[in-house]
């Protein structure tokens, strides 16, 4: 996690399968982590944002990535 001006994109490359799920699992516990950090901290944040960018369909168990994630939306988490 860096501020906006400090991000340098990665380079990234398509091939191999697209564990989706575990993608988007991961992406929610390190959000879940981080607001942990800022709530020990004192800090004030928004609401944060998950994006995910992919080079084709999921390739593993995702539907349990779907749920956490409309969870998250309804409950305003991220």
């Amino acid at each position: 996690f860096v501020v906006a001006d400090e991000f340098v994109p990665p380079v990234l490359r398509s091939g191999g399968t697209t564990p989706l799920g575990k993608a988007v699992l991961t992406a929610a516990d390190m959000v879940a982590s981080r607001k942990q950090q800022y709530r020990e901290g004192g800090v004030a944040y928004f609401r944060p944002w998950i994006f995910h960018i992919t080079d084709g369909a999921p390739t593993d168990a995702w539907k349990g990535a779907r749920d956490v994630v409309h969870r998250g939306e309804n409950d305003g988490s991220f």
